[in-house]
């Protein structure tokens, strides 16, 4: 409390905690993060709605086969209104999707979303986030680096807010994340 003003969520506001379950929401670990930045006067960030990777989506939901991308964005409509209406207007800024981009090809993930939607995946969630929480400052979250060996990374990136910036996609920031907690230069 003393060394901070805001807090973001490190799990808690993530698909395989909300939604560990096909037929379950669970908001406990999220909202007891949100009181706790309102009982103690914190601002407080979503992080995140949609985090592209099979690897961090949950098993039942990487399972499921949209059989058209009107059906993926129905997914997409119900978990992003329901996850950022709730906390709307108190979390103040929203990392709408998080580390897209694969670091070895600077291509997008395929994830049961992309496969249903395509790149537009990305286009759709931020708008999609501006609906549900229309005065939140909007984010494309990443963890490249400038370091020599992550340009291919660093280039898919940028050209993903390129082209998300020419299509109209209500994107405000790019938050590039760090992990002090491993080796890096």
């Amino acid at each position: 409390l003393r060394e901070c003003a805001v807090i973001v969520a490190e799990n808690e506001h993530k698909q395989y905690t909300i939604r560990a379950e096909p037929d379950k929401w669970n908001f406990e670990p999220g909202d007891a993060l949100v009181n706790f930045a309102k009982a103690n006067n914190l601002g407080m960030r979503g992080h995140t709605l949609l985090w592209n990777r099979t690897k961090w989506t949950s098993d039942w939901l990487n399972a499921v086969e949209f059989k058209s991308s009107a059906e993926a964005e129905s997914w997409l409509d119900e978990y992003i209104t329901r996850v950022a209406g709730r906390y709307d207007p108190f979390l103040y800024s929203w990392d709408v999707v998080n580390e897209t981009v694969d670091p070895d090809t600077g291509e997008l993930r395929e994830t049961v979303f992309s496969k249903a939607m395509g790149p537009e995946l990305i286009d759709y969630c931020f708008h999609q986030a501006k609906a549900a929480a229309p005065n939140a400052t909007l984010a494309y979250n990443d963890y490249m680096s400038w370091e020599s060996g992550n340009e291919k990374h660093r280039k898919g990136v940028l050209e993903l807010l390129e082209r998300l910036l020419k299509n109209g996609a209500p994107i405000d920031a790019l938050g590039i994340q760090s992990h002090s907690n491993y080796d890096m230069p």
